[in-house]
């Protein structure tokens, strides 16, 4: 009999978390470098919020992409081959399946959501990490984090379907393409927008 969390997640021998358990995983995640370490102390005002909200969509990201699947739903060495024949290696062809399915019953809700949602999936990084850390993270290493973090959440998928000798959670290089466009996308619009704002005050001071 599935267990339903307070917060809306359930474990049927998984733990998947919502959304909103996600962002409280977040919370106390951030409470916890807040309060327990030095950095987390020292920093305030604007800031203190940003890293809020880094911490709270991290936790959101987790909840969207990584199923915790208990040991009673491993059957490792089982349907192996057929797990590693289902990860979708062409670029955009899944997405381009997708499109063309809800274009065929005229419903784009799926699209939206598989799609749409993978390239805003990373995309507040391209945003929190240069407002808190200008100096920092320029492109480069915008874009090297959030590759880095696509892949380590589509390897977690992989090692999730192989324990579990099921289609857990597809694995397809579309979703390492939308994570990091949409991310290098929002860090771009933000360093326009600061470019602008800075010539704003340079003209009215």
């Amino acid at each position: 009999m599935p267990v339903i969390t307070p917060l809306g997640s359930y474990l049927p021998g998984f733990l998947s978390l919502t959304p909103l358990g996600g962002a409280a995983l977040g919370a106390l995640a951030f409470l916890f470098c807040r309060l327990f370490t030095r950095r987390g102390r020292e920093v305030g005002g604007g800031r203190l919020l940003l890293l809020a909200l880094l911490f709270l969509w991290a936790g959101v990201v987790f909840s969207l992409t990584i199923p915790i699947a208990f040991p009673s739903q491993w059957h490792p060495g089982a349907n192996v081959r057929y797990v590693l024949a289902n990860i979708q290696y062409r670029p955009l062809e899944s997405s381009l399946l997708i499109y063309k399915n809800c274009a065929s019953i005229q419903n784009y809700w799926p699209f939206l959501r598989l799609v749409v949602g993978n390239f805003f999936l990373l995309a507040p990084f391209g945003v929190l990490l240069p407002a808190l850390w200008p100096r920092r993270w320029k492109l480069g290493r915008v874009a090297l984090l959030a590759g880095g973090i696509s892949l380590g959440i589509e390897g977690s998928q992989l090692l999730i379907n192989l324990l579990c000798g099921s289609l857990v959670r597809t694995v397809e290089i579309d979703d390492l393409i939308l994570n990091l466009s949409g991310c290098v996308a929002c860090y771009l619009l933000f360093a326009l927008c600061r470019a602008i704002w800075r010539r704003c005050r340079k003209r009215v001071a």
